[in-house]
């Protein structure tokens, strides 16, 4: 794949060349304390921060991220700015509700005066250079906002609701999340909406608040800076935490809860896993295991992957018969839900790490009893390492009767190359969370496609898929255990049928600081079986940049719409921009995450003619498999898939 940058998308030339001139002259005039403010024609920028004076908008958490990555790619003196990064999951977090930080920003930023923005409007549409009115360009403005900060939770690349997992939350008013040109605040009160008004938070200070029921609240902050008062609001979801039942009986002990550390290093480092053990009915100890890991990146509230497994789809979705954890349960499996410490690391620390579960559920069984492993996404594919590892090395696991994947990556997963470019090209201006996902280093084992530059001549196959891919197959059968029986599962469509159409749009906007068109973004479905254009990324008043860019594909690579579990990446694009207030067209195609052929095993040289339901036994490495009727969402579980599963393990 190549690509090219190209001024064939320049509709006015004369005035892009004269806003060029008067952003470098802006540039010149900026105080050392400000902040332009057409930064915000980046997407994911600061359009919108907030004026202290006037908050009746109320901050989300994503659009905080927002406003926080814009400060991030803005030149702003000041060394804080660093942590700002979007909250993704982190290296051990496991704890259901932890200590939750407010962070907050007060600065200075500048902005085109009103009458130069009228003279802008006025030459963009004349495409004439911009007249010059007397006096002052840019007027300084305050900026102020805040948010509690919760850390993401991800479903392969879809970020999760954010909640708090729990009604009595501990709130951290953290002076290291401030960002400020203007000192810090005399006094600060904050009325978390649990009906107690407004009381005075000492900064560093923590206060315990308890919610009487689950749902959302709008939180105030007051801040007082002499005799000057500035406001800011937030919102803020928390979740009563339900401790999961046995479908048939009622659970009267608490989950079984354990760490280990894996007892082979990767790298030179001991990777570890946290392990939670929902027992079975009538079960007092662990007798009889269904080991499940969690999948990339990690970082998954153990709620959430226990709703995963009973049918949670998304957010507001649920298949409503699947309840696969419950019928485990009720059938007499223990549930072992794997959490690990890094899970965006290299997939063989992980495996290490569910290789030492694995032997500490069997020393906790007494050494008798049976095991069945399993892992969804990532999770599935980190078992089948394992798994393959011991064989090769004679590592003792304990009776492990089957391996059973749920929509896992055995041949690859794939991201848009698309989606890859554009958040590849906003990443000098702050970037987004899907951009800084992609470089994990298990981003780059499992995905078949990749963009590390968004400019430049560049293949698509990468040596960390390559090189771990061939790591795995030499282990065991072909990267398989041979002495259990394999089940896989596929959210893909057992008849191939295709997914987003090639070159359909997935997500288009046209963007601008006053509301002018002054700048488009574009994400296309990769072409099948012809060269086309995927993503385009034109910046007219991008500070830095004056030309239009276009990305080409150049090199015949097709996964984006072939039969497999979906993503919803396009559309989650397109909300980021909508989110940032603008204009957006979004179809909301879903495409292709992990395709079909690749849950169940098999290689192919076209994905798009592949059709699961022709396969014979010996054509897959897997004993048995099971395929949608249709592509549904990754990793998801339903009625039938549930049936299957447990004819499979009964």
């Amino acid at each position: 794949m190549t690509t090219s940058h190209t001024e064939e998308f320049d509709p006015t030339p004369r005035f892009t060349q004269s806003l060029n001139a008067l952003m470098s002259r802006a540039d010149e005039q900026t105080v050392a304390s400000g902040l332009l403010a057409t930064m915000a024609a980046a997407p994911f920028g600061g359009g919108i921060l907030r004026d202290g004076t006037d908050f009746t908008d109320t901050v989300t958490q994503r659009q905080w991220e927002g406003i926080c990555q814009a400060l991030e790619a803005s030149a702003l003196p000041h060394a804080a700015i660093q942590a700002f990064a979007p909250v993704l999951p982190e290296a051990g977090a496991f704890d259901e509700g932890g200590v939750v930080p407010i962070g907050l920003v007060h600065v200075n930023y500048q902005q085109p005066t009103r009458r130069l923005m009228a003279r802008i409007m006025r030459a963009q549409q004349e495409d004439a250079a911009i007249e010059m009115p007397a006096g002052p360009l840019l007027e300084t403005r305050i900026a102020f906002a805040a948010c509690a900060e919760l850390p993401a939770s991800y479903w392969g690349f879809e970020r999760q609701a954010d909640v708090h997992h729990g009604l009595d939350v501990s709130f951290h008013l953290d002076p290291a999340r401030f960002i400020s040109t203007q000192g810090m605040p005399d006094r600060i009160e904050l009325d978390f909406d649990d009906g107690l008004g407004l009381r005075e938070v000492p900064i560093d200070g923590r206060q315990t608040i308890h919610y009487d029921d689950s749902g959302q609240r709008r939180v105030l902050l007051q801040a007082q800076y002499g005799a000057r008062t500035l406001k800011a609001a937030f919102l803020f979801h928390a979740q009563a935490v339900v401790q999961a039942p046995a479908a048939a009986e009622p659970q009267a002990s608490e989950p079984v809860v354990f760490t280990v550390k894996a007892s082979v290093a990767h790298q030179g480092i001991f990777r570890h896993c946290r392990v939670v053990v929902h027992l079975g009915k009538g079960h007092t100890r662990i007798t009889k295991p269904f080991v499940l890991a969690e999948g990339f990146p990690g970082g998954t509230r153990p709620q959430d992957l226990y709703d995963r497994i009973n049918g949670k789809v998304d957010q507001n979705r649920t298949n409503p018969d699947a309840r696969l954890a419950d019928e485990l349960r009720a059938k007499g499996f223990d549930l072992a839900l794997i959490f690990f410490g890094d899970g965006g690391s290299q997939i063989q620390g992980n495996a290490y790490a569910y290789l030492a579960a694995l032997q500490e559920l069997w020393k906790r069984m007494g050494s008798t009893g049976s095991i069945v492993a399993a892992g969804g996404s990532m999770g599935g594919l980190i078992a089948r390492y394992a798994l393959a590892y011991a064989e090769t090395h004679s590592v003792p696991t304990g009776n492990i009767t089957a391996l059973m994947t749920f929509d896992s990556p055995h041949q690859g997963a794939n991201v848009p190359l698309a989606i890859q470019c554009v958040s590849r090209y906003y990443a000098p201006r702050g970037g987004d969370a899907t951009n800084r996902i992609l470089d994990l280093p298990a981003a780059r084992q499992m995905l078949i496609a990749q963009r590390w530059e968004w400019e430049g001549p560049e293949g698509w196959e990468k040596p960390d898929h390559i090189d771990f891919y061939k790591a795995l197959n030499v282990l065991g059968a072909n990267g398989y255990p041979s002495r259990i029986k394999k089940y896989a599962v596929s959210n893909g469509a057992g008849t191939g049928d295709p997914g987003v159409g090639p070159r359909k749009p997935g997500a288009y906007c046209r963007y601008g600081p006053w509301d002018a068109p002054c700048a488009q973004a574009e994400a296309d479905a990769a072409p099948n079986g012809a060269i086309g254009t995927i993503a385009r990324c034109v910046a007219h008043v991008v500070r830095s940049r004056g030309a239009n860019y276009i990305v080409l594909s150049t090199e015949l690579y097709g996964r984006d719409g072939c039969s497999g579990g979906t993503a919803s990446f396009f559309h989650d694009m397109a909300v980021a921009f909508r989110d940032q207030k603008f204009g957006v067209w979004v179809p909301s195609p879903l495409s292709c995450f992990v395709p079909t052929h690749s849950a169940l095993g098999v290689a192919v040289t076209n994905a798009y003619t592949f059709k699961a339901d022709d396969l014979k036994p010996g054509q897959t490495p897997f004993d048995a498999w099971y395929t949608s009727r249709t592509n549904d969402p990754h990793a998801t579980i339903d009625k039938p898939i549930k049936e299957w599963v447990l004819a499979m393990i009964a």
